[in-house]
């Protein structure tokens, strides 16, 4: 494929992406049987704190077979379950648009009294309740139902690329048994062209002419350190002791 049908492609996902996100505020007069509102709840019900995902995983493994994906379980212990579905096989090797999350969640605190259960999945408001539902398991769900209208196109024509809901464990704690081990042992076989994942949230103000319009980032890397190695000079005259005013510990500092 040509470079701007590439662009184009990648631009289409993520406007699909993008129209599940708008949703985030659902009727709650919504009763359709796996609507993206029934889906968050029953998936916030199951309390996947961080080294506790293999229920929150084997969920997801049942969800996405009876959806027609195609399924593949990296490991399922239960402290890192790590499952990618597919619209095709991995195997088959073509590049692949990934839709990353996580599914583990940090602890529900204790004090106060929130008028709505940390696992409880609540549908309120307009709106479902409940530990995840915002970092990470509602952009789960949106990434779910954007895949599903590829899967449905792919049974009509053959895409040239896969799209892949990747799903793993341990973020909340530096993704060891997450997506490093993904990356370690399998990003070969998953042949990622992009990857969607977690990003900060939309800010407004930044375009003069739409300062309503929100803007979203893009990054490369994210939770790596970055080490810099910088070099300055400055001229010195006198005794060693008395230093300039804009000697380099000092250049360093500023910029940092």
């Amino acid at each position: 494929m040509k470079k701007q049908q590439w662009i184009f492609l990648l631009l289409s996902c993520y406007s699909i992406f993008l129209s599940y996100a708008a949703k985030a505020q659902i009727e709650i007069d919504q009763k359709e049987p796996l609507s993206p509102a029934t889906l968050l709840s029953q998936y916030i019900q199951i309390p996947s704190v961080t080294g506790q995902e293999l229920l929150a995983g084997q969920f997801l493994q049942q969800l996405f077979t009876e959806e027609g994906f195609h399924v593949r379980v990296f490991n399922d212990q239960i402290d890192a379950f790590n499952i990618a579905a597919s619209i095709y096989p991995l195997d088959q090797g073509k590049p692949n648009i990934i839709f990353l999350s996580h599914m583990d969640v940090v602890p529900a605190t204790e004090g106060g009294n929130p008028k709505y259960g940390a696992f409880s999945g609540e549908i309120a408001n307009g709106r479902v309740w409940g530990r995840g539902a915002l970092d990470n398991k509602g952009m789960m769900v949106m990434q779910f139902f954007a895949a599903k209208e590829f899967l449905q196109q792919s049974k009509t024509k053959e895409l040239p690329y896969n799209i892949t809901v990747l799903v793993v464990s341990g973020e909340e704690t530096g993704g060891e048994k997450g997506a490093a081990l993904i990356v370690e042992n399998h990003l070969k076989e998953l042949y990622p062209l992009v990857v969607f994942g977690e990003g900060g949230a939309g800010i407004d103000h930044i375009i003069k002419k739409k300062p309503q319009q929100k803007v979203f980032g893009i990054e490369v890397a994210a939770k790596r350190m970055l080490w810099l190695e910088l070099s300055f000079k400055a001229s010195n005259s006198g005794h060693s002791s008395v230093p300039p005013l804009n000697y380099p510990l000092k250049q360093n500092i500023v910029i940092l």
